[in-house]
This record gives structure tokens, C-alpha cells and sequence, in this order.
């Protein structure tokens, strides 16, 4: 997957509210692009994560640097219960955020207990039993389609 691909998908997602006016957004969507196309062997791979990203994250900088806590961490929202994934899952840095997606990228590999239907990957990587109707599980197959969807346009334009 070439990263300016992935980027080009990433600038057409709204932009987290809190970082409208922030400076440093335009740097921190390229990390994040660089990350997802080094860990991304198909684009299949790569939208699974851009769905991941957008809705557990939005892509804000306060859940990519760490400021905001929750159960889960980072961009992908990778959780400890997982068992003991190698870490850094938030920091805003290359190194740090190519972690994070290299974890997520894994644990989406790994994420074919309920199939491997998008629905299926996602109610995996979410820890939710299988074939549970859960709050944003169409909205984030939707997304995984829409996102492979630009990727192939993004990919077939920079091609010509």
C-alpha cells in the first residue's frame, strides 16, 4: 500500500472537532498514513484499519498522543485485555504510531473468530460475541467499504 494513498482516504474523513484549528493536524494524518500502508500487505487490510481508526479515534490528537484515557489506547483503541501486547499504543511520533498499527494491523489478522465477513472481523477485534448486534457494528462495515472503495480510486488515480 503506498502512504499517499492512505492519505489521500484520510483527508476525505471529517476532521476530529477538537483539532479543526490545529497546526498540527496535516503532519499527524501523514504519520498515521505512513503507519497503515507499511503494516497494509492489501487494501482490504488498510480499510479495515482506517474504520477501526475513524471510529474508535476519529484520528484526534488527544487519543494519538495519550491525553485522553480510556480502557483502550491509541488510535485502534488496543486494550489489555488482549494479553500483553507490545506497547507504545499512543504517542504521536513514526516509531510510536507504527506500533500502534502494527498491533492493530496483527490483532485484525487474527480477528476471524466470527467469520471473515467485515461484520465478523470487527465483532472479533471488538471482543463481542459473535454474531451480536452491537451499537456502531454497520456503521463500521459501511466505512470498511467506503474506505476500500477510495483506496482503489486514490491508488488508480495516482497510477495515471
Amino acid at each position: 500500500m503506498i502512504a499517499a494513498t492512505v492519505l489521500t482516504v484520510l483527508q476525505l474523513q471529517p476532521v476530529c472537532w477538537a483539532d479543526r484549528d490545529d497546526a498540527r493536524k496535516p503532519a499527524q494524518l501523514a504519520v498515521i498514513a505512513e503507519a497503515i500502508a507499511a503494516v497494509s500487505p492489501t487494501p482490504e487490510r488498510a480499510a479495515y484499519l482506517i474504520a477501526v481508526g475513524w471510529h474508535e479515534s476519529r484520528w484526534c490528537l488527544r487519543v494519538h498522543s495519550g491525553e485522553h484515557r480510556g480502557p483502550g489506547r491509541g488510535l485502534w483503541q488496543i486494550e489489555g485485555k488482549r494479553g500483553k501486547l507490545p506497547g507504545p499504543f499512543v504517542g504521536l511520533s513514526q516509531a510510536e504510531t507504527d506500533n500502534a498499527a502494527a498491533v492493530a494491523s496483527d490483532v485484525l489478522g487474527r480477528s476471524h473468530q466470527c467469520g471473515s465477513s467485515p461484520a465478523g472481523v470487527f465483532t472479533a477485534y471488538a471482543g463481542r460475541p459473535c454474531g451480536s448486534a452491537w451499537l456502531t457494528l454497520t456503521s463500521r462495515v459501511r466505512t470498511y467499504y467506503w474506505a476500500l472503495g477510495a483506496l482503489h480510486r486514490a491508488g488508480n488515480h495516482e497510477q495515471q
